[in-house]
């Protein structure tokens, strides 16, 4: 699938990108939020957030959410998605049971055009910071 518009697609060229992308970007600490029950808090990037990394960029949100009792990493946030997806092999690892997923008959288109028939619903606890939401 296409490639990295900001570097050459060489092996050399993507890994020096990503040197430099991790060695130039050290991460603000988190500011302190007050949280109000039931009130949504925006997650809000700035300009500043941007130092360090080569612009324009289109590089993916990825990040770890406290999902259930487990810290899920490689959490890749995409606003354009229609559907939330966790793996069933990733529930198996987070040690949940896979008779809480309620049935629910539906197919998904992959990338690659292939139908797949996902294996239904489940609720679980996602804490964001000190924000819980149940989804």
């Amino acid at each position: 699938m296409g490639g990295i518009i900001l570097c050459n697609d060489s092996i050399r060229s993507i890994k020096e990108y990503q040197r430099k992308a991790e060695s130039a970007y050290t991460w603000p600490q988190p500011a302190q939020v007050n949280v109000i029950e039931g009130v949504n808090h925006p997650i809000i990037f700035s300009d500043a957030d941007t130092w360090g990394l080569d612009l324009p960029h289109n590089d993916p949100l990825v990040i770890t959410l406290t999902i259930g009792d487990c810290n899920v990493r490689k959490v890749l946030v995409d606003i354009d998605s229609s559907v939330d997806l966790i793996y069933k092999e990733t529930l198996v690892k987070m040690g949940v049971s896979i008779l809480h997923i309620k049935p629910f008959e539906r197919r998904l288109t992959a990338f690659d055009n292939r139908s797949i028939k996902e294996a239904g619903t489940i609720k679980l606890p996602i804490q964001a910071g000190s924000v819980t939401k149940r989804s």
